[in-house]
């Protein structure tokens, strides 16, 4: 019997992990799927980490504020005022940018990092 319902599709294929087209599940992983792959976009996610947009950076202030419960944003540019202001006004908690500029205020309940920042630390060797 042939299946053919396509939700059933999607689930296999984001259920498999070491697929290409599996969803990032964590702020890291999603971190390292848009900066460190050098994609030069923006993807707002939820509390669950599901994608809500991704889109370019121009268009993040725009992204931000018609997005239902927006919780962190993962852009793989600069995190400028104008950004963390948008972010902050609609309750972003964290954001994760490439590299950061200079703050003249910083939102206490918005969370900025840089892609580095989010690293674990190496483990030290011992010689």
């Amino acid at each position: 019997a042939v299946d053919d319902d396509p939700d059933d599709e999607r689930t296999a294929a984001t259920d498999s992990p070491g697929t290409d087209n599996a969803e990032p599940a964590t702020l890291r992983s999603h971190a390292e799927a848009v900066i460190d792959e050098g994609t030069a976009t923006g993807r707002l996610l939820d509390e669950t980490f599901a994608v809500l947009a991704e889109t370019e950076p121009a268009d993040l202030t725009a992204a931000i504020e018609t997005a239902d419960a927006p919780y962190a944003l993962v852009v793989d540019g600069e995190c400028s005022q104008r950004l963390l202001d948008v972010a902050a006004q609609h309750g972003l908690d964290h954001i994760v940018a490439a590299s950061t500029g200079e703050f003249v205020k910083k939102p206490v309940g918005t969370r900025v990092l840089t892609a580095a920042e989010l690293q674990p630390p190496e483990p030290e060797l011992e010689a």
